[in-house]
């Protein structure tokens, strides 16, 4: 009998007070990092370990590789030197993101403590700017790690554009060898050389697959970020437009449960960094 009076009191409550800022925030903010978890992102000390050196070394000291070799060899050390860029931007993305969860996680407890754990409860206009000031920190802070994002995407966009530029010297350069071996003009004991060194560019180019897949889902969580950035602002706005509203247990419920998640996806994002 009480669960059903509670029921139809939360009922009557839902139309007088309909705006739920507790279950739309809490909704979005789980949404949200459950989307940005389920991205596969590199860690960074992946894309930090791979070099470049050993075939660029190859390359410049076959004779087999004359003509272009020096030229290769420069553009591939390139290629590692921007490489270790991106991954630096990579770690900066998940040690400084992790730092957002976390603030992000602190603004949702301060939000658990101001409220009581009765059934239901009202929130005066005074309490309302309390949140609203809770949601315009973490836009602050979303807005940061959108940054955190767009530095990793361009990055990688960087490194792409010297290779598409650079490219067609690499080809140009496995080409001028084959015919060095094939024309007679080097021993045919340096075919090894090549061998090698296309077996290494296979290397490096699967690893710009892997880039170009890493700024795709870069691209991905830049607009999940952007979404929940302007969801909310438009929970700003309601707040700051509303002279009271009510909360439940189920609401405080569900804070609880996005601090938890919060926490959960911090520690795998950290992980990523390391």
């Amino acid at each position: 009998m009480q669960g059903l009076l509670d029921f139809i009191i939360a009922i009557f409550f839902w139309f007088l007070f309909p705006a739920n800022f507790f279950q739309k925030f809490s909704i979005t903010t789980n949404d949200v990092f459950e989307d940005i978890n389920n991205l596969h992102l590199p860690a960074a000390n992946i894309m930090m370990e791979h070099s470049f050196r050993k075939v660029a070394n190859t390359i410049q000291r076959s004779p087999a590789f004359e003509l272009h070799g020096c030229q290769i060899s420069t553009e591939l050390r390139q290629y590692e030197e921007k490489m270790g860029i991106v991954g630096h931007s990579l770690k900066e993305i998940y040690s400084k993101g992790s730092k957002i969860y976390e603030s992000i996680d602190k603004e949702i407890e301060k939000m658990i403590i101001q409220l009581d754990s009765g059934f239901i409860y009202f929130i005066s206009r005074g309490d309302a700017r309390y949140f609203e000031e809770r949601i315009n920190v973490l836009i602050t802070v979303i807005k940061e790690f959108k940054q955190l994002v767009n530095k990793g995407h361009s990055s990688i966009h960087d490194l792409e554009e010297i290779k598409y530029n650079n490219k067609g010297n690499i080809e140009d350069g496995l080409r001028g060898a084959e015919d060095c071996i094939r024309n007679g003009d080097c021993d045919s004991k340096y075919v090894d050389d090549i061998t090698k060194a296309k077996k290494e560019l296979k290397i490096v180019y699967n690893i710009f697959d892997q880039l170009d897949n890493t700024k795709g889902n870069l691209n991905k969580m830049n607009k999940i970020l952007t979404n929940y950035e302007a969801n909310l602002m438009g929970i700003s706005a309601e707040l700051y437009g509303i002279s009271k509203f009510t909360y439940t247990r189920v609401d405080l419920k569900r804070l609880r449960q996005t601090s938890n998640h919060l926490k959960n996806y911090r520690f795998k994002f950290l992980m990523k960094s390391l």
